[in-house]
């Protein structure tokens, strides 16, 4: 009956093995998030639309994922906090997302 109150009162708690390995697995399947970590710098500068996606397209080919289309990024981007503007000439950026190296 013990175990019954303690559900009753605090719920289902899962073991922190559980927790850490959710976690790792999350980070590990988060293929936008791991671009972003390797491809660019968070907070400097903006990037192109065209640019970025060109970029994406790249490491998605390299790490052997899909990169579907260029809106699915793009809501991932906003997600993600980040937002999009037109610059001067029209062109689509994003606000305070460069990407590392200019190789596309």
């Amino acid at each position: 009956m013990a175990g019954y109150f303690d559900w009753r009162q605090h719920g289902l708690v899962e073991p922190e093995r559980v927790v850490q390995a959710t976690a790792a697995y999350r980070a590990e399947s988060d293929s936008v998030a791991r671009f972003l970590d390797e491809r660019c710098l968070a907070g400097h500068g903006t990037a192109g639309s065209t640019d970025l996606f060109k970029a994406w397209e790249k490491w998605c080919a390299d790490q052997g994922e899909e990169p579907g289309t260029q809106k699915a990024l793009a809501t991932a981007l906003e997600n993600c906090g980040f937002d999009k503007f037109k610059d001067g000439s029209g062109r689509m950026r994003w606000r305070g997302l460069g990407l590392i190296g200019t190789e596309l």
